[in-house]
């Protein structure tokens, strides 16, 4: 009985199924066990609430340290300047270079404490009675309590943090209004101030920072506090509003970076209550059996058009590449339609395009057998030719022909693939053979990593490219630079041929980079875009993908630039 039971179970259409699981899983488990999930549910929000409060408090505790970091970080480098120590170790001088170094050493502070948002005053107190005081950033040291910066600076010389009392500094008393060490609603980081070579004292630094910028990552709205290791309260802002909360739970962690530790207090009051919970899931039960019929009809009726989707789908598994009618409705069922057709269309674009390559590389390979003579009489000659030379002393002519040999042997030995170094080689002795030419007004320097050596590349690459330049770039009478720089980048290599000729003009330069971009032949854009490297930048296509290939830049009467890129490889694989 249950085998036949769970064979017509099996045996069911999709939607029954589906139809069948959703009340199983659902709505079974919500009926028996409805008290059990609320509590649960009240539960996994006092977590939730838990961990966002946590999180929240980290993120503070990263963005305060953080803040105290980048003031230290300052005051380190204000302390550890050069322009500092000439100006508080000097001697004030009242005339205008003085006055005018005086006010660049100000403006230097200035800018310094506008670098960061948290800082609110920057002040030095020194030692130096010849320099002038200046309100609100230059004070002289008597100014301080002494009695309070020795206790704080007891320990050692390092920069400290002051959370102490304020206090009025000396002789300041401006219309019955003393100038307080600390400004309304900040802290205070002190740092000593040596000379460079830490035997003079020249006084203190201080850094005011504002508390509400160096606290930015907690809102006004939340309750918090920061309370100091030495028990004293720092910013106290739980017992604003505190009154409106009637449960509380307070979150802490510590604060290194002040040697204090920071709460957070968290509104529980607010979280619902079981009780409403079960409503919520009662009502959810209701939906859930008005929506199952419902939803019945509605996959009823959307199987047919995903069925008529599969159907064709099918076809195409066969090979038969037959377009779907489109209704014009935007819902799944339709969107899969659209992007079944266009799939299609992708794969017979994609097919014509392999055929496409396909016999553009068969022509390619049919004329490289049509180019692959045997040569070998033609080395005989050459030998033969050398030969006589070195009889009659003629041994520079020899040794060209030498060259020319081996250029030979290796432009007809085509087996479509090199290396960085053979191809160097090549144009090494191409190079040579310019020399012949042009002497020493052919210039050419060559940069590449010795990893980089073996990289493969399609044959004869970049000699096109230097004759190219030599032909094109250099100037009658005139010496032409050419440099070869060979490098990688993230996911390509790049080979750059960079000469100081006479450049290509503007116009020109964009039809050259139309015509590689799109595939153009040379003789449909310009006499001057030479058939070389259209076949190079058309091979580097073909060989890998249009992502590569050669793209020129040039500034007329300054310098062209070459550059040819090819996929990095590691493993066999492209990077």
């Amino acid at each position: 009985m249950w085998k036949k039971l769970w064979h017509k179970i099996k045996n069911w259409r999709l939607i029954y199924k589906v139809l069948a699981v959703n009340l199983l899983t659902l709505f079974v488990p919500l009926f028996t066990v409805g008290v059990v999930y609320c509590n649960q549910l009240c539960q996994n929000q006092l977590k939730q609430l838990e961990h966002e409060q946590k999180y929240i408090l980290e993120l503070s505790e990263k963005s305060v340290s953080g803040n105290v970091a980048e003031i230290e970080l300052i005051a380190k480098i204000i302390g550890q300047s050069v322009y500092m120590d000439n100006f508080l170790g000097g001697s004030f001088e009242k005339n205008a270079e003085g006055f005018s170094n005086y006010w660049l050493f100000l403006n230097y502070l200035q800018s310094i404490a506008g670098s960061s948002n948290a800082i609110n005053s920057l002040t030095i107190f020194y030692n130096n009675d010849s320099i002038p005081e200046h309100w609100g950033n230059m004070y002289r040291l008597d100014r301080l309590d002494r009695t309070i910066i020795a206790e704080l600076f007891e320990d050692d010389n390092g920069g400290k943090w002051y959370f102490g009392k304020n206090f009025n500094l000396l002789g300041l008393d401006l219309q019955q209004l003393p100038k307080q060490f600390i400004e309304e609603e900040e802290f205070v980081y002190l740092l000593p101030l040596y000379s460079q070579a830490q035997e003079t004292f020249y006084g203190y630094l201080k850094i005011g920072a504002a508390k509400s910028k160096l606290f930015s990552a907690l809102s006004r709205d939340k309750k918090f506090r920061v309370q100091h290791k030495n028990g004293d309260i720092l910013l106290d802002f739980v017992s604003k509003g505190k009154e409106n909360y009637e449960k509380t739970i307070e979150f802490s962690t510590d604060l290194r970076a002040l040697n204090s530790k920071m709460y957070l207090l968290a509104d529980v009051s607010s979280l619902l209550k079981p009780e409403e919970y079960l409503t919520v899931v009662a009502i959810f039960i209701l939906i859930f059996l008005v929506s199952s019929l419902f939803s019945l009809f509605i996959i009823r009726y959307l199987m047919k058009r995903f069925e008529r989707v599969s159907h064709f789908m099918q076809k195409v598994s066969g090979g038969e590449f037959v377009l779907l009618e489109e209704d014009g409705r935007h819902d799944e069922a339709g969107d899969i339609v659209r992007v079944y057709n266009q799939m299609v269309h992708n794969i017979i674009g994609l097919q014509e395009s392999i055929i496409q390559k396909e016999r553009e590389r068969k022509n390619a390979e049919i004329n490289a057998l049509r180019l692959q003579i045997n040569p070998h009489f033609l080395y005989n000659i050459l030998d033969v030719f050398c030969n006589r030379l070195e009889e009659v002393n003629q041994f520079e002519l020899s040794n060209s022909l030498v060259i020319l040999s081996r250029m030979l042997r290796y432009s007809t030995n085509w087996n479509g693939h090199s290396t960085v170094f053979e191809e160097l080689n090549h144009l090494k002795n191409y190079i040579a053979l310019q020399h012949l030419a042009y002497g020493e007004e052919v210039q050419m320097t060559v940069q590449c990593p010795a990893e980089l050596m073996e990289v493969k590349l399609p044959k004869m690459c970049l000699q096109p490219i230097v004759e190219n330049a030599i032909i094109h770039g250099k100037r009658k009478g005139k010496t032409i630079s050419i440099k070869l720089n060979v490098r990688t980048e993230p996911n390509r290599f790049v080979l750059e041929i960079n000469d100081d000729g006479c450049g290509i003009p503007q116009e020109q330069l964009k039809l050259l980079n139309d015509a590689l971009i799109n595939g153009v032949t040379s003789e449909q854009i310009d006499g001057r875009i030479h058939i070389g490297l259209h076949n190079i930048n058309k091979r580097l296509k073909l060989e890998y993908n249009e992502e590569y290939g050669i793209i020129v830049e040039s500034k007329e009467n300054f310098y062209t630039r070459v550059l040819l890129t090819i996929p990095r490889w590691d493993g066999g694989e492209e990077i």
